[in-house]
């Protein structure tokens, strides 16, 4: 009977030559402190189901630090990453669907990094605020076009620069 323990142990094991010393010692304090604590060492591993996969994704164990302050959302998809990994290595095929990632992907531009991000709209903000009965019922109402999302604006190119012509130095002459 394999249990959770001997599993990690063996599957950081077999890792190892695929990541670097850092990242080993990561996934190793994930395992010992996080994963291997709340699943237990002595839990076979076919008792590790769906539904306790399921109740670690929502656990204090994993949104929680252990002096009760949130977790950063990275840190949050490493370690269901590495569970993620783990389980699947293990041969459990019946796992529930383990998020990728918790945060929203930023698309950045491929030139300057920067992140692309629809440009503001210049149509005015409408308030929600009920409308009151205006006194020239002859005005017609502004109308509101729709927004179109539009490329962002490259950046300006620099101006070419102006090569000088070097200047010719006047030699000293020897006494």
């Amino acid at each position: 009977m394999v249990t959770f323990q001997l599993a990690a142990a063996e599957y950081l094991r077999t890792i190892t030559s695929t990541h670097s010393p850092a990242t080993m010692r990561t996934y190793q304090r994930n395992f010992d402190v996080i994963l291997t604590p709340y699943f237990g060492a002595d839990t076979p591993l076919t008792e590790v189901t769906a539904d306790r996969v399921r109740a670690f994704l929502t656990s204090d164990e994993l949104l929680r630090k252990p002096n009760g302050k949130p977790r950063a959302e990275p840190t949050k998809d490493q370690i269901t990453g590495l569970l993620r990994a783990f389980l699947t290595d293990a041969g459990m095929t019946d796992l529930p669907a383990i998020p990728r990632t918790r945060r929203a992907i930023q698309r950045l531009c491929a030139k300057c990094r920067a992140p692309l991000e629809p440009q503001p709209s210049k149509v005015p903000a409408i308030a929600e605020a009920p409308a009151e009965e205006s006194s020239a019922p002859d005005e017609p109402e502004p109308t509101i076009s729709p927004v179109v999302q539009t490329k962002p604006t490259p950046r300006p190119k620099a101006a070419p620069r102006q090569v000088r012509k070097p200047v010719a130095k006047k030699r000293k002459r020897a006494k």
